[in-house]
């Protein structure tokens, strides 16, 4: 995912755009795993900031 996050910043993204993360939900049997890439040495700024991971539950509306 790495890869892909470089060439979007590299090919893709405009100048005034903040760095790009790739960020990726699975369900692998009855858990979700999140996995995640940044580019390095960079800040990242979220929109929304929450204490907890939403529940499973928050998930499937979302996801399905």
């Amino acid at each position: 995912m790495q890869m892909y996050v470089n060439y979007y910043d590299m090919e893709i993204k405009i100048e005034d755009e903040n760095p790009t993360i790739g960020i990726v939900l699975c369900k692998e049997n009855d858990d979700f795993i999140v996995k995640y890439t940044i580019p390095e040495g960079s800040n990242v700024f979220t929109k929304e900031y929450k204490l907890y991971l939403p529940s499973k539950e928050d998930f499937r509306k979302v996801m399905f």
